[in-house]
């Protein structure tokens, strides 16, 4: 009886090792935009994102709007709010049911068809901004459970805030457009324009495609960041203040602010994009720190295969060459000064002769 017991009692023990390794081999999480930008008075869109590993039937939880925000009612009555589906929910039901001003329940049911695995926005809700909406605030979700099977138990996600700023405060970062050489470096620049106040730091998530990467300790602050240093550790770019007794601000109010150089190699494609996140930026004043938000920034990498060979003997150059032709397809003997066509090896290059 005691052998059976103890059986009994490791048999136990397993399932629920196992129990917690079919848990943690489940991978769900909610995120939105790094900022949402809404206008003073006037009504905007909140969308939320969901990545899972496996399907999923059905999604509830509770979101709490800051005070400056309030729901769109869709009915009065019922107290159902404006909620809309997306690409991957467009067959199921959604609602977004009010608790008070400020705090509502949403219920995603997909049954029987699911969520499919994968990552994107599940559904956007409609907010009311006040007239006088802060710089940024925060919305929260939590409460966030997830039905995977009706025999499986219900799994959680970690509860989440989405960042919503006064658009009247939104940066404007830009970068020029970026043509690389594969082996060659190429500077690559970020310009930030905010016409509200003299801004005094800088930070963003750095994302570079397959193929393309940043040439170490190449990057710099340029004259508008006199008292500044560029950092850049685990993809995180950072222009911080240097000395803390002179000047934090930034020089002007428009132009690039720093700089960093980025090579491509045999891997990267023509067309990839360098992408800028969670863009951030802070003031310095009498009354310390404020922080501002800018929008995502996706840039295209286009790839040159021009290559200038000023200062090298032509004839070697051209040795070998399947042939070498003209842009109006006349086909030489040799590399004539201008542009030229050469194939070689099978694959036909652009190449400059100065």
């Amino acid at each position: 009886m005691k052998h059976t017991r103890l059986y009994s009692c490791l048999l136990a023990v397993v399932m629920l090792v196992m129990a917690s390794a079919t848990a943690l081999a489940q991978e769900f999480a909610y995120t939105a935009k790094s900022a949402t930008f809404l206008k003073s008075g006037e009504k905007g869109t909140v969308s939320v994102s969901f990545s899972n590993s496996e399907k999923v039937r059905i999604l509830e939880g509770k979101i709490k709007l800051p005070a400056e925000l309030s729901f769109v009612v869709k009915n009065a009555e019922k107290g159902y709010l404006a909620i809309s589906s997306t690409d991957r929910t467009k067959d199921a039901t959604l609602f977004l049911k009010s608790i008070d001003e400020h705090n509502a329940m949403f219920l995603v049911s997909t049954t029987p068809k699911g969520i499919t695995a994968g990552n994107g926005d599940i559904f956007t809700f409609d907010v009311n901004a006040t007239s006088n909406i802060a710089i940024a605030q925060n919305i929260e979700f939590s409460g966030l459970n997830i039905s995977v099977a009706a025999d499986k138990p219900v799994a959680t996600a970690k509860n989440f805030t989405a960042t919503v700023c006064n658009e009247a405060f939104k940066l404007l970062p830009s970068v020029s457009p970026i043509t690389v050489q594969k082996g060659v470096e190429q500077k690559v620049s970020f310009a930030m324009a905010f016409e509200p106040k003299v801004l005094s730091g800088l930070q963003f998530d750095l994302v570079l495609p397959e193929g393309l990467s940043v040439v170490e300790d190449s990057y710099e602050v340029t004259n508008r960041c006199p008292n500044h240093i560029a950092q850049l550790v685990k993809g995180h770019f950072t222009v911080l203040v240097k000395d803390i007794t002179e000047s934090r601000n930034f020089n002007g109010k428009d132009g690039d602010v720093c700089s960093f150089k980025v090579v491509a190699n045999e891997k990267f494609v023509d067309g990839s994009e360098i992408l800028f996140k969670n863009i951030k930026a802070v003031s310095s004043d009498e009354m310390g720190n404020t922080k501002y938000y800018g929008g995502d920034l996706a840039v295209k990498v286009t790839l040159d295969t021009t290559t200038g060979i000023n200062g090298i003997n032509v004839d070697e150059f051209g040795e070998g060459a399947d042939g070498i032709y003209q842009l109006n397809g006349v086909r030489t003997d040799k590399l004539q000064h201008g542009v030229n066509i050469v194939v070689k090896n099978g694959k036909a290059v652009k190449v400059v002769k100065k």
